[in-house]
């Protein structure tokens, strides 16, 4: 908890196995490893995806879910289409293979799908950056069949005149909260990519094949894009494919420049077809990394395997539109009822905080002058504390917004606990808990606003079924 890791091991495996205990010793350190660049990229993008996750919470309610396409097209071959620049090479196979296989666009590949005339049967959105709005700029991009993700931005969803479907991920605890779901009923998990959710909704509908096209993981001919994706600046582009630092082994057996980010998508896409042993993967990206457990294969190969295979065109459309349910109102009334009693609630962890603060100004002079009383004022902000973060709402909402903070004070926590010394308790008290108040009552006000957006949404959305017509 304390970042430093220490290993024990019973003799017999010192003296007979040190192999098996490096191994696990190198596992333990790069599950460390994870973890922390987790938590930063959730620090990163707290405010971001904390926004999503509440202002799609009315989306979410009025459309179905991935999981109700459970196997919707079982047996189907799926091509995930992502924006390397090996998608240039392929396009017209794409065009081609399009009666025969279900197009899935993963991001910001849809932009090359689109002006090359090619329709996907669902686009993928996960990314929860306002850069999507340059993304789904054309109009054409925002009648496609979309799968958006509750962390993804929430204009597109909004924006977007086709049929929608959603998808709540198993880290969103604010969802999860909200709608009272745990997250075994869920089907995606994050990965490092959006590929690594287009695969995964491509496995929750069923597919037997998986075709990975544009998954390049590298820069081939210093190229980061295929063409037709604009979303970033030229010499931002430029800028990245010049420094960076590693080679990667490619299909034709030669080397592409590569970066970190990039191997840190090919690592979890090979997790992620590790972890879906039943479905077939194709590498068709005909100059990217290799991908372990994704053999390559052309696309040309692919078509004349798959010529006799055939998909409606507007199979994951229809589909959705069959699943288009009416809206539970109770359910929408519990939503709301929520959201409201967390935004009150907010307000009144604010004052308990300030008598918490109150009291803490004062504890470390009385832990040197009048121990007594400091012992009682510890037991009460100890209890006050409690009550704040035993909230059952406190654990989804504050993680969400301030993930470092609090993982900082958790692992400071047993160290607090522990400590018998009363001045140098007190002073971690001051010091730890105290940053961590001041954190809460800096991020409260952003929070109510959220709250407020997110009812209005809510109230919009559901106001032409009659649902709540309450004047916030």
């Amino acid at each position: 908890m304390l970042e430093d890791l220490g290993f024990i091991a019973l003799r017999k495996y010192l003296s007979d196995d040190m192999n098996l205990l490096r191994e696990v010793k190198g596992d333990f350190q790069e599950y460390r490893q994870s973890f922390l660049v987790d938590k930063h990229t959730e620090n990163r993008f707290r405010e971001e995806w904390t926004r999503n996750y509440l202002y799609h919470l009315s989306d979410v309610i009025n459309t179905p879910s991935i999981e109700q396409l459970f196997y919707a097209f079982e047996g189907a071959t799926v091509v995930v289409v992502s924006s390397g620049p090996s998608l240039q090479e392929d396009i017209e196979w794409l065009k081609k293979l399009r009666p025969h296989v279900l197009i899935i666009s993963a991001g910001s590949s849809i932009q090359a799908l689109v002006k090359h005339g090619i329709q996907p049967h669902l686009a993928v959105i996960m990314d929860g950056h306002p850069v999507n709005k340059k993304i789904f700029a054309s109009s054409v991009t925002r009648e496609q069949p979309l799968l958006f993700t509750s962390s993804s931005y929430y204009e597109i969803s909004e924006q977007n005149s086709a049929e929608k479907i959603h998808s709540i991920m198993k880290s969103d605890a604010v969802s999860q909260y909200f709608f009272e779901l745990s997250k075994e009923e869920l089907f995606i998990s994050p990965t490092e990519t959006v590929a690594g959710t287009a695969i995964q909704a491509a496995a929750c509908l069923g597919a037997k094949r998986i075709i990975l096209a544009g998954q390049d993981l590298s820069f081939p001919d210093n190229k980061f894009y295929a063409d037709g994706i604009e979303h970033f600046a030229a010499e931002t582009i430029d800028k990245t494919v010049q420094e960076a630092p590693k080679k990667v082994l490619n299909v034709k057996g030669t080397y592409n420049t590569t970066d970190e980010s990039f191997s840190l998508m090919k690592d979890g896409l090979e997790n992620l077809i590790t972890a879906l042993p039943r479905i077939e993967f194709v590498n068709s990206s005909c100059n990217g990394a290799v991908i372990a457990g994704a053999p390559f294969k052309p696309m040309e190969e692919m078509y004349k395997l798959l010529a006799s295979e055939s998909v409606d065109p507007d199979a994951i459309a229809d589909l959705i539109n069959e699943k288009n349910i009416a809206v539970d109102m109770n359910k929408v009334q519990g939503v709301r009822d929520k959201l409201i009693a967390t935004r009150e609630d907010l307000f009144n962890v604010r004052s308990e905080i300030a008598a918490i603060l109150k009291l803490m100004n004062k504890l470390r002079e009385f832990s040197r002058t009048k121990p007594a009383k400091a012992q009682n004022m510890m037991e009460s902000i100890e209890q006050m504390w409690g009550l704040i973060a035993n909230r059952k709402w406190f654990s989804p909402i504050f993680e969400s917004i301030m993930p470092i903070e609090i993982a900082r004070f958790d692992q400071v926590l047993p160290v607090i606990v522990t400590e018998h010394q009363l001045t140098r308790k007190s002073d971690l008290i001051y010091e730890h808990l105290g940053k961590l108040l001041q954190d809460m009552t800096a991020q409260i006000p952003i929070l109510e606003e959220m709250f407020s957006e997110s009812i209005r949404r809510l109230d919009k959305k559901t106001d032409s079924d009659a649902a709540v017509h309450k004047d916030i």
